[in-house]
């Protein structure tokens, strides 16, 4: 906000305004009892404050540089908190607080430069009245010259009229009279003039420093501006961090905490695991149930295992909205490890699940839901279970070895089951049942004792990219009866010695799109199969023909 320097005092040499004299050395207050013209104090007393103000202002850029000082310690102090992840709770507490002080420095620096931009304008006012009034100044001192010129010229005739002898003692008189009134007005002029001149020059002076001292406050500006926008990088850098935070664990959950009968969260806040849980109910019992909506439960990388066989125990159940279920392993119970019911917006990551009675992971009636990075193997039931739902995201996921299907969902749409792994299951890899606008994408179905991808009864549902092989039974089944299997997508699979059939579509089923599958099966007959209806909605071109075993077959297109 540097302002610039006028060419306020043209003319200055030539000031001749008339007043009493009066000594200015360097004062900005005019001596006791002197009488001065109001153009010339309206002067100095602008230029005097116009120098205060800046004095003012320059005093307040510097305790606006000590405190963006003390700012920048305070960030780069959070910010090494942050960087080195060193106690997560009490650095994010140190960071809002210092955030919050950073927050009312930064609203005291506007406040000031918000001042310091009127006053420097002030500044520049003040100057262009200064240059106006020079400039009035100037013009008096050529009237008085004018007059100076006039009386010379006058002076003139009187010598000539003394010179020729007309009226010469009267006129001598006269002469006299009148040139000891001019001298002595000379005098009083060239007196003022004087004055006038060194006054002029401080003023000139003043105009300088204060030009100085403009520049100055223009660079600690700019170095203020520096500042402001390092630390509002910073501020950005640490609400990033604070944003991505996981919360501070509000409640440990203790053993004894849990007992016999369960803990139960009421209250919403963030809960963690304080010790691996033995778990020994004398009825049917959760080890911990939620309640309240905006919970999140860390099970902090440690164990709930049931420790007796007690029927109908679960290890984590939870009804509400926003709820989180994260990190940890939980073994043995004889119902669900998990069960989630009646709930929205919900997260199940990273949780391990062996050895329950039933399903390892079960959701009814649940909506907008994640399940990812699940291990679930060994348990009773299904691996990973959903019916009623809508809008279920399974990914990453692994479920092995379970008594019934690896993944199944029943009911509900919008499923997508991608890149998971469903292998050595006691049923069907991975099951589609009364759903519509569902996927499996990218998943392997492998060694399971039924099909490795079963669709019944779905509709508008995909099957890409996945590889099934060495299922006992079919690798992909269409099937259904009331309503049939239709409107699906089932492209870009590989299929590979599986025990019946690489691919079948069930009778009465169809029309469906079947395109660029890869099968191969020592039996070519076995490759695809259309059902045992005469009634066919699918016709079926091949690359390969049937003659040529076991040579694989790569169908191109199905034309309903």
């Amino acid at each position: 906000m540097k302002q610039t320097k006028s060419n306020t005092f043209k003319g200055v040499v030539a000031l001749g305004l008339i007043f009493i004299p009066q000594i200015y050395a360097g004062s900005c207050t005019p001596t006791s009892g002197v009488r001065i013209w109001d153009n010339v104090i309206s002067t100095l007393t602008k230029v005097c404050t116009i120098e205060s103000v800046v004095d003012d202002i320059l005093a307040v850029d510097l305790s606006i540089t000590s405190q963006v000082d003390v700012a920048i310690n305070l960030i780069g102090s959070v910010g090494s908190q942050i960087d080195n992840n060193v106690n997560c709770c009490s650095a994010v507490n140190v960071i809002d607080t210092r955030t919050a002080s950073i927050y009312d420095v930064d609203r005291t620096i506007l406040s000031y430069v918000e001042d310091i931009d009127p006053r420097a304008i002030s500044t520049q006012s003040t100057v262009n009245v200064i240059d106006t009034r020079t400039a009035s100044i100037y013009n008096v001192d050529q009237t008085i010259l004018s007059y100076v010129e006039d009386i010379d010229d006058r002076v003139i005739s009187i010598q000539s009229a003394v010179d020729n002898n007309i009226n010469c003692c009267s006129a001598v008189n006269v002469i006299d009279t009148r040139t000891a009134s001019i001298y002595d007005v000379d005098r009083t002029i060239l007196s003022y003039v004087e004055d006038i001149d060194p006054r002029a020059i401080s003023t000139q002076s003043t105009v300088n420093v204060i030009d100085t001292r403009t520049s100055s406050i223009y660079s600690t500006d700019q170095t203020i501006l520096s500042y402001v926008e390092d630390i509002d990088s910073r501020v950005i850098a640490i609400e990033s961090a604070i944003d991505n935070a996981e919360p501070c664990c509000g409640t440990f959950i203790t053993q004894a905490m849990i007992g016999t009968t369960g803990y139960t969260i009421t209250i919403s806040g963030k809960y963690c695991l304080a010790d691996n849980i033995s778990f020994a109910p004398s009825g049917a019992a959760n080890a911990i149930t939620i309640t309240a909506n905006n919970v999140y439960l860390d099970l902090n990388d440690r164990t709930i295992s049931q420790t007796n066989a007690t029927a109908s125990v679960n290890g984590v159940s939870a009804t509400g909205t926003n709820i989180a279920i994260v990190g940890g392993t939980i073994l043995n119970m004889t119902n669900f490890g998990v069960n989630v019911s009646s709930s929205s917006s919900v997260t199940i990551n990273t949780v391990n699940v062996s050895g329950a009675g039933s399903n390892g992971i079960n959701m009814s009636a649940v909506t907008d839901a994640e399940v990812v990075n699940c291990y679930v193997e060994g348990n009773g039931g299904v691996g990973i279970y959903s019916t009623g739902s809508n809008r279920i995201q399974i990914d990453n996921c692994a479920s092995n070895a379970n008594t019934s299907y690896g993944l199944e969902v029943v009911s509900g749409t919008h499923y997508i089951i991608q890149e998971c792994a469903a292998i050595s299951n006691g049923d069907s890899g991975v099951s589609l049942q009364f759903t519509t606008t569902s996927k499996v994408i990218e998943c392997v179905a492998m060694s399971n004792a039924n099909n490795g991808v079963y669709l019944f009864s779905c509709e508008d549902c995909e099957v890409i990219g996945c590889n099934i092989m060495t299922n006992t039974n079919n690798g992909i089944y269409l099937d259904g009866t009331a309503p049939v299997t239709a409107g699906c997508y089932i492209h870009e699979n590989t299929l590979i010695k599986n025990g019946n059939i690489n691919l079948v579509e069930g009778s009465l089923n169809g029309p469906n799109s079947i395109l660029s599958n890869f099968a191969q099966n020592p039996s070519l007959a076995r490759n695809y199969c259309q059902g045992l209806s005469a009634i066919t909605t699918t016709t079926i071109q091949q690359t390969q023909p049937f003659t040529a075993e076991p040579t694989p077959w790569d169908n191109i297109n199905m034309i309903p």
